[in-house]
């Protein structure tokens, strides 16, 4: 029983799995250099006389960590005396650091180890091979980055053994002190994958239209119109402000068609005198002609109900062509002066490029740049980032 417990305590180490959670960097890794001397005690059988065999040993050693402070190691030794005995050893074993050997240069251990003897010494004990485990403590010193000084202490006990060793009296126990030198590589930090979180789509007037769909992301609208306030009569003056919202008219009169002047009516007595061209009603072309063009933050591109209002433009001058027009561009506030009197002379451009195309020639219309300096609301900015269409004088 005992035997079958040794064996599972040597050879757990290999069963244990890093985690995530007990490691969060690579493994370290480690060579070491051993010098030591060790003595073993036996009895010989026919006499049951003890006698004390003591070797030189020099070896190597590689360990690799498994979780913080937790090594496992195979051990190779190579051992000899001045009678020419010579014995051998390979072993397998767990080390346990008592201290953080992160934070500290002297790192106490205690270590246990399973380790199969090799000798060639046929006359006690029968060039045979035993099987021992053994205990250890110990401690490292760092003395340099990657380089460490160790110092260990050992005591084995015989768990299987031919020739003429013996467990159960005690025979065939040995007694070790190893000085070694070891270099230490890894132990480097693992990167965390960086998750990246999208940010949520904005609604900034709260319409239901995301603000990179909305032609008027500061100004609560409807979807039919892009995120604009509904203008059905496509008169300039939003439904909410006009009186007659089915039918086109003028900003003065709320959006309602200016009265009809009624003809005179001429007297039955009185012969007919031939029909007249009918009198064109009198038009304040002032109020008809004024147009305010919006634009998004910081841009200058022609959207689908700016295009409508400029296609209204394109035909009223057609209709009048004595009829002029200048184009005045402004921003808001949110840049420098410079750059916004830039802007402004970008937005009057698009309208400029966008009337030339649809043939309105170029001398029926000049272009201004108020950059940021006359604002049209204090509060309200999607005001202010506009092209104003008027008749030009």
């Amino acid at each position: 029983m005992k035997k079958l417990l040794f064996l599972f305590l040597s050879f757990s180490a290999f069963a244990q799995q890093s985690t995530a959670e007990e490691i969060k960097y690579t493994p370290r890794h480690s060579m070491t250099l051993l010098l030591g001397g060790t003595n073993r005690w036996m009895q010989d059988l026919p006499t049951r006389r003890d006698f004390v065999i003591n070797y030189t040993e020099i070896g190597l050693q590689y360990a690799r960590e498994t979780k913080p402070n937790v090594d496992v190691f195979g051990t190779l030794l190579y051992g000899l005396n001045g009678s020419r005995d010579r014995y051998a050893s390979a072993g397998l074993g767990l080390r346990y650091y008592l201290r953080d050997r992160d934070k500290h240069k002297l790192k106490p251990f205690g270590q246990f180890a399973g380790d199969a003897l090799f000798d060639n010494n046929f006359n006690v004990t029968h060039s045979d091979v035993d099987f021992a485990g053994s205990i250890a403590a110990g401690i490292d010193y760092k003395v340099a980055p990657h380089w460490l000084l160790r110092g260990s202490t050992q005591v084995g006990f015989p768990v299987f053994v031919s020739g003429t060793l013996f467990p159960v009296n005690g025979r065939g126990t040995n007694f070790s002190t190893t000085l070694g030198l070891v270099f230490e590589w890894g132990h480097s930090p693992i990167a965390e994958a960086v998750v990246v979180v999208e940010p949520a789509p904005l609604d900034t007037d709260g319409d239901g239209v995301l603000d990179s769909s909305d032609d008027c992301p500061t100004v609560k609208g409807v979807r039919e119109n892009n995120g604009c306030p509904s203008d059905k009569d496509k008169d300039g003056v939003i439904d909410a402000l006009d009186d007659c919202p089915v039918v086109a008219g003028l900003k003065e009169l709320k959006g309602c068609p200016p009265p009809v002047v009624a003809e005179a009516v001429v007297a039955p007595s009185v012969p007919a005198a031939p029909a007249a061209p009918a009198a064109r009603r009198e038009v304040n072309l002032d109020s008809l002609f004024d147009t305010v063009v919006y634009f998004r933050t910081d841009k200058s591109w022609i959207g689908p109900m700016n295009a409508r209002k400029l296609d209204r433009i394109i035909s009223l001058l057609a209709e009048y062509p004595q009829v002029n027009v200048k184009l005045q561009g402004h921003t808001d506030y949110r840049q420098t002066e410079q750059y916004n009197e830039g802007l402004a002379e970008r937005r009057v451009e698009s309208v400029r490029r966008y009337l030339m195309k649809r043939g309105v020639s170029a001398d029926r219309f000049k272009g201004e740049a108020f950059s940021e300096l006359v604002p049209a609301s204090r509060t309200d900015l999607q005001l202010n980032r506009r092209v104003e269409v008027h008749i030009w004088k």
